[in-house]
């Protein structure tokens, strides 16, 4: 979706602030104008914004890790569903990587059980398919247990040790975590 967002400018210090502030934030692709700022009047300097289904403005092609979160810079979640393997091939292009369950745990919100620290024992130190608990799954429809309000199951690059052709991913629609076979198809969100 692409929307237009007008911001006022006001030749004043606090306004110069402004808008240094708002262009270093641009560069980074992740700025959320308020409502006040939008308008046709006077001096007006207008940017175009691009926004994915969730609402969270898109990483500009020269930042494709645009979005932060627990001391790491992550990428828009990918388009399509794709298999563990074009999944690694995916982030090495971006030129980020895959994230550890553990990364993805991090996104985790609403859902104690499995977000970092959590109950849930699958982590990076315990990724045997013994590791695997109740606690993994919350039971529930959250609709959305995700900071960047992602509704799909994520891949991790942490795969099961005692069964080599499945890896650990998150649905963050449903809550829960469980593994896949390498070859299903599932949704990926970069790490750099």
């Amino acid at each position: 979706m692409r929307k237009s967002v007008i911001v006022r400018y006001t030749p004043t210090f606090t306004g110069l602030i402004f808008i240094v502030s708002a262009l270093i934030l641009t560069a980074c692709g992740d700025v959320h104008y308020p409502e006040y700022a939008t308008g046709n009047t006077g001096n007006n300097w207008e940017y175009d914004e691009d926004e994915d289904e969730s609402g969270l403005q898109t990483c500009p092609v020269i930042n494709p890790f645009c979005h932060y979160k627990s001391g790491q810079w992550w990428s828009d979640i990918a388009e399509e569903e794709m298999t563990w393997d074009e999944a690694k091939l995916y982030c090495s292009k971006l030129g980020g990587k895959l994230p550890t369950i553990s990364e993805l745990r991090t996104l985790v919100i609403i859902c104690k059980e499995i977000q970092s620290n959590g109950a849930c024992t699958v982590t990076d130190e315990c990724l045997a398919s013994s590791c695997w608990v109740n606690e993994c799954d919350c039971e529930t429809d959250f609709d959305d247990c995700s900071f960047f309000n992602d509704e799909k199951e994520l891949w991790s690059i942490s795969k099961v040790e005692d069964d080599p052709g499945r890896v650990w991913f998150l649905d963050f629609d449903l809550g829960y975590i469980s593994d896949y076979s390498e070859d299903y198809t599932v949704y990926v969100r970069c790490v750099n």
